[in-house]
């Protein structure tokens, strides 16, 4: 009888301790899952209006193997040429090219800043004739300095229309190459941006890197594109900018035949990869020049906000600096 009390007794201690250790481990999943969707959530909070965070994730993902390229020393798949506008006394072949009455952009040296550099010859931007379907530009004087501002990847409802507001605010014109699944999104904010005198651009429908495309799926990505842009504000706009700014014969000579224009840059901010507004107002401040043309962001990631900061800044310094900025077609 005793050693049948004593195993009832350890008996019931034993499942005690069975359960305390069962709910401590229960407890611990919970723990668990609770801080993974947590870290999910803080996630989807960190990419707003991304898929809205599918574009931005895949821009920045493209932009972090042309940067890694340059850091381990591969040959960078997206060396590719972008050329400037040439200085306004430089005697060269654009000046020629302009008095035959050719359009399609300038051919000169070209730079992207990264981690490391890269050069060669490359289209860009340059184009005299006003966009019919915008409206007449205003003539430009010759013997004034002139800098485009240039915005890709939008638009979105966060930092697109705080560029708006700070652009109207400082009565400056830019121009902005946006993204067709972004204008289907937000078309509205497509048609406020031409509302507000600013000019457009087809930056494709998905932001391919088309240096590795075919001609039909060059085609296909400008054309839907084209598409949205049109449905939303009732045409289609002459200039275009390549994703990551990588080209290929293929693509310049589609460009050309659907009478394009091909723009680049010649002052990369590199806002996507976290450029301070500090750094990025002494950047613009050092490497200004007429006929300058800046790569900026309206959408691409959290780093946009850094672009938003600096952006009053940067306009109020190029004017104590004696530029006017401008959009593309108004370039002289």
């Amino acid at each position: 009888m005793a050693v049948a009390l004593e195993r009832h007794m350890y008996g019931n201690r034993s499942k005690k301790k069975y359960r305390r250790r069962r709910a401590a481990v229960a407890l611990l999943v919970a723990a668990i899952v609770l801080v993974i969707v947590g870290f999910f959530v803080s996630k989807a909070v960190n990419l707003p209006l991304l898929l809205e965070g599918k574009q931005a994730v895949h821009i920045d993902a493209e932009h972090a193997n042309m940067t890694l390229s340059n850091q381990i020393g591969l040959k960078d798949p997206f060396a590719v040429q972008f050329a400037h506008q040439t200085d306004l006394n430089a005697n060269n072949k654009t000046d020629s090219a302009k008095g035959s009455g050719g359009s399609d952009g300038n051919q000169g040296q070209g730079q992207h800043q990264g981690q490391g550099q890269h050069q060669g010859q490359g289209t860009a931007g340059g184009n005299n004739d006003s966009n019919k379907e915008q409206g007449a530009t205003a003539p430009v004087e010759q013997d004034k300095k002139y800098v485009a501002l240039t915005f890709d990847d939008g638009p979105d409802l966060k930092y697109t229309t705080a560029i708006l507001d700070i652009l109207k605010d400082k009565d400056v014109k830019a121009t902005f190459f946006v993204v067709g699944q972004q204008v289907a999104k937000y078309p509205e904010i497509l048609q406020r941006i031409v509302d507000e005198g600013h000019e457009i651009g087809n930056h494709t429908q998905n932001h391919a890197d088309l240096s590795k495309r075919s001609k039909a799926q060059i085609e296909k990505e400008i054309n839907d594109a084209d598409g949205h842009i049109e449905k939303a504000v009732g045409f289609k706009p002459e200039l275009f900018r390549a994703p990551y700014g990588a080209v290929s014969d293929t693509l310049k000579d589609y460009v050309k035949a659907t009478d394009r224009h091909l723009i680049g840059w010649n002052i990369d901010t590199r806002d996507w990869a976290g450029t301070s507004a500090a750094d990025m107002r002494a950047m613009i401040k050092k490497e200004a020049k007429p006929g300058a043309i800046v790569l900026m962001h309206s959408f691409g990631g959290k780093h946009i906000a850094n672009t938003v900061e600096a952006l009053p800044s940067i306009i109020d310094d190029l004017k104590k600096m004696g530029y006017t900025p401008v959009t593309i077609n108004e370039m002289p």
